[in-house]
């Protein structure tokens, strides 16, 4: 997953990893809606791109 506006990866892997503890320690579910949790950018799944 890629966040275009803070030029930002996050490895699929470690995802609900992070969901996780964003929900716990500040209550944000950004994540799980697909939104980057710095800035609310929708996030780009790399995988799935045709290219």
């Amino acid at each position: 997953m890629y966040c275009p506006k803070c030029e930002k990866s996050l490895k699929k892997e470690r995802l609900e990893e992070l969901e996780k503890q964003l929900k716990e320690r500040f209550d944000d579910d950004s994540l799980g809606r697909g939104l980057c949790p710095v800035c609310g950018t929708p996030l780009i799944d790399l995988s799935q791109r045709g290219d």
